[in-house]
């Protein structure tokens, strides 16, 4: 975050944030500290910017939901190949 910004962000904001209500946040930002709107979307996208990596793991990690779907379709290939190859040797 550029020096004129706030360090920490108020309280509501954060709730706000919290909430996933990004404009409410840049909103309360704007009341409560005085910034105008470039300033305040600074501040707002400038706090997501380094919480959010903590909070979603790695740059370049695979979610746990893609790993589980990857699984998913590894056994129904797998079950597919077992009913094909099983077909195929009665013929």
């Amino acid at each position: 975050m550029p020096a004129s910004l706030p360090k920490k962000l108020p309280p509501s904001v954060f709730h706000a944030i919290q909430a996933g209500n990004k404009i409410e946040a840049i909103k309360l930002m704007r009341e409560q500290t005085g910034l105008g709107l470039k300033e305040a979307k600074d501040a707002v996208d400038g706090y997501l910017r380094q919480s959010l990596p903590m909070q979603r793991g790695a740059p370049g990690e695979v979610p746990k939901s893609a790993r589980a779907i990857g699984w998913m379709v590894a056994g129904v290939a797998a079950a597919a190949a077992y009913y094909f190859f099983r077909a195929a040797s009665w013929v």
